[in-house]
């Protein structure tokens, strides 16, 4: 009946088959929960050991006495529960190994240059080439040495390596493999090209035969993320592992044994990631990650937040920090989820392949957490979607190549006047008061400027202030510059701000200009200052460019004339692309 009264199908409903949670991932969420609960106390225990002595109480003595444990009695079961310490099994070896980075290789020489002072001239010259740059004059003095010690030819190889001579490189460790000598560094060095040419399997083959002559750290290390990457994820954790023994508050080990183990270890590692390194931003979306999927979405909000704070999204991460954070947000009714859905939508729906979409045809995003499941609904609608989700509906318009903007330029009177009331110290001038507000239209071609200057009628609605030429900044092009006095009210300006884009339409006399651009940036929120709490002079300017053939033409009018409104939606039959022809 219910489903019935709010429009829904109840056969449909009727027809659903609905599948039991698993047990196991009913088991992680309790050992979840017991470890922000341990947590909570400070206490540390091992939750696996815990969970099992739950169990085992539940079997044997609630089930057939019907009875439950007492806070007490669970406190004494988590006392029972210590966490047993990882023992730190530093590598103990007469020969130390080196990897690949600079610090790396200006240690071993430091080493060698203290141990072998026959060669103590060729290395610390080697050892200043590298440290100021001079790779190839490095090279040649490692050549002359290589063969005297394995710690020399890894300074050869890692040069050949720097230096991208990779041919060079590849050669140069089938050749020594061939003789038996210093295969270590041969295999370790081919593994690192391998990887780098995304040749993981093959990498994998050569870094395997490097493990074979020394177990150690840096191999175990490459082999755990590239095991990761091509989905073998037991074998990346046993080589993970292998690290966390060796170094059990390396970052990189704890950031990875993270992404393969259930949610209630994966937390406890990125914990001691972050005490370790307040600023390892990874540690703090995975753990928010975590912490949204179990429905505590304020908490997780905080760690996207200081992700943001060490780490500014970039391409390659942008759409999974800034989902996560609407998402989050959605949940929680609040509005701010817009600034974020926004950016990543306009990724995902604006594209070669969303642009078949048919009109009216969806686009649905799902999104299930623990206890929770929210919808985003993308409704192709013309160019645009129709964005609907748990809080509203709205339009998101996809952004044009548009050649308009608002923000401020300075005004070279107000500056001038700015500078001699300072001068004469009589009146104080706050910043900015020689900024004043612009709308900015530039136009690429001659014929496009032209016939908007026609249409514009200026010698009826406006009065020419200025005519003369002036040389650009660096000198190179002479442009033609003019300015106009608007008469009272013929010209006015609407700025439609919208979810995530700008509206503009420009009307002087019968002529009309419109555009769209994306929202933000300093100058933008200084122009909306300008309009709405008005000083100085109270003037706005219409700035109007041709760069094809090095044209200005400037329009000063009332800032009273611009209207700013806000709005969810913009009826697109209101407005029409750029120019809109006098009846």
């Amino acid at each position: 009946m219910d489903f019935s009264k709010n429009g829904f199908d109840s056969d449909t409903f009727h027809k659903c088959e609905f599948e039991e949670i698993p047990d196991a991932q009913i088991e992680e969420t309790i050992k979840f929960h017991m470890y922000r609960w341990s947590e909570s106390n400070n206490w540390v225990i091992d939750i696996e050991d815990l969970f099992n002595k739950f169990i085992t109480n539940i079997s044997l003595h609630m089930r057939p006495q019907r009875g439950s444990l007492n806070r007490k009695e669970i406190e004494e079961l988590a006392v029972s529960c210590p966490k047993r310490e990882i023992m730190n099994h530093d590598i103990q070896q007469s020969v130390i190994y080196f990897n690949d980075s600079k610090d790396s290789i200006l240690l071993a020489l430091k080493k060698d240059i203290s141990e072998k002072s026959i060669f103590s001239d060729k290395l610390n010259l080697i050892k200043l080439y590298i440290e100021t740059g001079n790779l190839d004059d490095a090279l040649k003095l490692a050549c002359e040495i290589y063969m005297y010690e394995d710690t020399f030819m890894y300074y050869y190889l890692w040069l050949l390596y720097a230096l991208r001579k990779i041919d060079n490189l590849m050669e140069e460790c089938n050749r020594i493999i061939q003789q038996n000598a210093c295969l270590y560094y041969a295999h370790y060095f081919k593994g690192l090209v391998f990887m780098e040419e995304q040749k993981y399997i093959s990498a994998i083959d050569s870094l395997k035969d490097a493990l074979s002559n020394d177990n150690t750290f840096e191999v175990n290390f490459i082999l755990a993320k590239l095991y990761n990457l091509v989905g073998k994820y037991d074998a990346s954790l046993r080589h993970y592992r292998f690290c966390q023994l060796k170094q059990p508050m390396n970052e990189g080990v704890l950031l990875g044994i993270s992404s393969l183990v259930p949610n209630h270890e994966a937390i406890e590692y990125l914990d001691q990631l972050i005490e370790v390194n307040p600023k390892n931003y990874s540690a703090y979306l995975k753990k928010g990650k975590i912490l949204r999927y179990y429905g505590m979405n304020n908490d997780a909000y905080e760690y996207f937040q200081k992700y943001l704070n060490y780490h500014f999204p970039n391409e390659k991460d942008s759409t999974e920090v800034l989902k996560e954070i609407s998402l989050c947000l959605l949940s929680m009714n609040d509005e701010r989820a817009f600034k974020y859905l926004n950016i990543w939508l306009l990724d995902l729906l604006f594209n070669d392949y969303n642009d078949k979409i048919k009109e009216g045809e969806e686009l649905v995003i799902f999104d299930s957490s623990w206890n929770n499941t929210q919808l985003v609904e993308c409704t192709k609608s013309g160019e645009d979607f129709i964005i609907r989700t748990s809080i509203r509906q709205y339009l998101l318009i996809k952004g044009e190549d548009s050649k308009i903007a608002i923000g401020c330029t300075v005004d070279p009177f107000l500056e001038m006047t700015m500078d001699f009331f300072k001068e004469q110290e009589q009146t104080k001038i706050e910043n900015g008061y020689e900024y004043i507000p612009s709308i900015i239209k530039v136009y690429r071609y001659n014929k496009e400027f032209e016939k908007m200057i026609n249409l514009m009628s200026l010698q009826d609605n406006a009065g020419l202030n200025k005519d003369y030429y002036f040389t650009d900044k660096r000198g190179n092009d002479r442009w033609s510059f003019k300015e106009y006095i608007s008469k009272h009210l013929a010209t006015s300006v609407l700025v439609e701000e919208l979810n995530n884009a700008i509206h503009v339409r420009i009307q002087v006399g019968n002529a009309i200009i419109t555009g769209w651009f994306n929202k933000g940036g300093e100058n933008y929120f200084k122009f909306c200052s300008k309009v709405e709490n008005p000083t100085g002079f109270e003037e706005a300017v219409l700035i109007l460019e041709c760069g094809q053939t090095k044209q200005q033409v400037q329009i000063k009018f009332e800032v009273r004339c611009i209207k700013i409104i806000k709005s969810a939606y913009y009826p697109r039959g209101n407005y029409v692309r750029d120019v809109k022809l006098p009846i």
